[in-house]
């Protein structure tokens, strides 16, 4: 159906402005020059800003909105390209969006317009910007500290197709890592699933992986493909230490294939990934010299998640030290005031092979011993499935809100106090760069 394009429309000037009935046509006002095949659904009612003539008081903004039903910010750019990014657009879409949030009780779902001049920049919404996809929970050793031990999840490999639906869903993906559970180098179809996502337009590509494949094909793969970066599992600075915690692994493969990588692709971004445990701890400073001499670009020092604390590391510097409580100390944890408000399940999605969805890596799963907690505190919906909902009809569902409404209130939930984020009030590791 053609659009047709109506008069111009002048807007007061205002701090804000909100514009009734808010359309194709009234987008096409704003930017005449943009074709009408590119001009996105809209809403009912949008919220007009003109980023750069004044200074905007978002709690003001955001308390006039709770009486109002937006559905769309537009911000209209009148500065000079070098004195705004799109980093800044997002910025203030995202401080506008949390502070409606946080202030509305019923859904929001909001979209961004920007305008830059008569031409139409991009568009984004308040779906997440990070995804993580599980292509596959099957994996071919058997860590010690792994969840995957404790589990009792069917092992399954999403298929390409059901990917390429479910990423095709989102807009504007900052960062996508194709990793939750299992190795993901074991799917078949792995490079296919990087390929496509770059060429969907996520902006980074990430994966993580044991390296224990005996497979030049897929490594040359791997080396030509558009992965941003690799993270490669490699817990012990010696074949006599790697294998303790990797039961099954073989040091010196995963080090050759390391070599082959940076062989074929020097430039391909590799992350090392030391989890300190009882087996490996005496050679933290040895793993440095091994990441530099085998061109890795940094070297993560992660702290072991494990439902296990006889593989804790004796150095209390090394450990997860609310795992190594009683359970029965774990409901006087999640007493303690909140310090902060984890962006985990506000700005990203988990999605398992199964097209099974959950906020976060530690909030999923069917583990022991957490796994009484999850009937706690999961709705009843959980988990959503977007094989069978599309993503924002999962992320605005009232059950999923309410969800997302108790990270940003003080009231953290039972599996929160597992979380290294909340019980430490730091990252669960700490990164250093090697070249």
């Amino acid at each position: 159906m053609m659009i047709t394009r109506p008069k111009k429309r002048t807007f007061k000037t205002m701090k804000y402005d909100f514009i009734d009935n808010f359309s194709q046509s009234r987008l096409l006002e704003l930017c005449p020059k943009l074709p009408s095949t590119n001009v996105p659904i809209c809403g009912n009612k949008a919220l007009i800003l003109d980023y750069g003539l004044y200074k905007y008081d978002l709690s003001e903004i955001s308390q006039k909105m709770k009486s109002e039903t937006v559905s769309d910010i537009v911000i209209r750019i009148s500065l000079p390209k070098e004195a705004h990014s799109k980093e800044k657009m997002k910025e203030i879409f995202h401080s506008i969006y949390y502070h409606t949030f946080k202030l509305k009780k019923e859904n929001t779902f909001l979209k961004l317009h920007i305008i830059e001049g008569k031409n139409f920049s991009w568009i984004t919404n308040a779906l997440p910007v990070n995804l993580v996809i599980e292509p596959t929970n099957a994996c071919n050793l058997n860590c010690i500290g792994c969840r995957e031990v404790y589990g009792t999840d069917k092992q399954g490999f999403m298929k390409f197709e059901d990917f390429k639906r479910v990423l095709l869903q989102f807009k504007d993906i900052d960062n996508l890592t194709l990793f939750c559970r299992g190795d993901p180098l074991l799917h078949p179809d792995i490079n296919e699933f990087i390929n496509f996502a770059k060429e969907a337009g996520c902006k980074t590509v990430n994966t993580s992986t044991n390296f224990n494949i005996e497979n030049d094909s897929l490594i040359k793969k791997i080396a030509a493909s558009k992965l941003d970066s690799l993270v490669v599992g490699l817990d012990g600075a010696s074949s006599e230490t790697y294998p303790s915690f990797r039961k099954g692994g073989n040091f010196k493969l995963v080090v050759s294939n390391i070599v082959k990588l940076k062989k074929l692709n020097p430039n391909c971004k590799l992350i090392i990934q030391f989890m300190p445990n009882k087996f490996n701890e005496h050679e933290i400073h040895k793993i440095k010299a091994l990441s530099k001499k085998l061109g890795a670009d940094f070297l993560r020092f992660r702290i072991l998640n494990s439902f296990n604390n006889d593989f804790l590391p004796k150095n209390p510097l090394y450990r997860w030290e609310q795992l190594c409580k009683d359970p029965s100390e774990i409901d006087a944890l999640i007493s303690k005031k909140r310090k902060f408000v984890c962006t985990e399940a506000l700005n990203s999605l988990h999605i398992l092979w199964n097209g099974d969805i959950y906020p976060c890596c530690t909030l999923m799963g069917n583990y022991n011993p957490i796994s009484s907690y999850n009937r706690d505190l999961f709705p009843k919906k959980f988990p959503y499935n977007i094989f069978t909902s599309s993503a924002e009809e999962i992320w605005m569902d009232e059950d999923y809100f309410n969800l997302r409404q108790s990270f940003l209130k003080d009231s953290p939930v039972k599996l929160c106090s597992l979380c290294n984020l909340e019980s430490k009030r730091k990252p669960p590791g700490h990164t250093i760069r090697l070249n």
